[in-house]
């Protein structure tokens, strides 16, 4: 069960230049929010982020090297990018690995779009042929016997 589902969890804020985080319920999606002290836009990191001491400049580096390549931390446990980096030189990698993976699963997916189109066309097919089967049955039944 999503641990998200039952309660209204508030989404962390973060600015990476303060290297402070905020915590809002909900996000106007019409305009990002700023940051109270410098006053440029922060990133929203997802309702999971833990955010790192102030003063752990490489940790901040992560999480900014995470976020922009697309990685927000809002897995709940029902799925998601899965044990995170713990260091600044293991992100490269794990985004690599997690777009290939995305990469084979868009391929799987369409993969079974065109497997489930292709049983589509032969589904009507055979539904054409059978009612040609039928109708010409039908002809049969209905002319006259000899």
């Amino acid at each position: 069960m999503c641990r998200y589902a039952h309660h209204i969890y508030k989404q962390h804020l973060a600015c990476f230049i303060c290297r402070k985080v905020w915590r809002q319920e909900r996000l106007d999606s019409q305009s990002a929010p700023l940051c109270p002290d410098c006053h440029q836009p922060l990133t929203d990191m997802g309702k999971a982020f833990k955010e790192p001491r102030r003063n752990a400049t490489a940790q901040w580096a992560k999480a900014e090297a995470l976020v922009k390549n697309g990685i927000r931390f809002s897995s709940c446990g029902c799925g998601g990018p899965g044990p995170m980096p713990q260091r600044l030189n293991e992100v490269e990698a794990f985004v690599e690995v997690r777009a290939q993976s995305a990469a084979e699963q868009a391929a799987e997916r369409e993969r079974r779009e065109r497997q489930r189109a292709k049983e589509e066309r032969l589904a009507e097919v055979w539904n054409r042929r059978e009612q040609q089967r039928v109708r010409q049955y039908q002809k049969k039944l209905s002319r006259p016997a000899d």
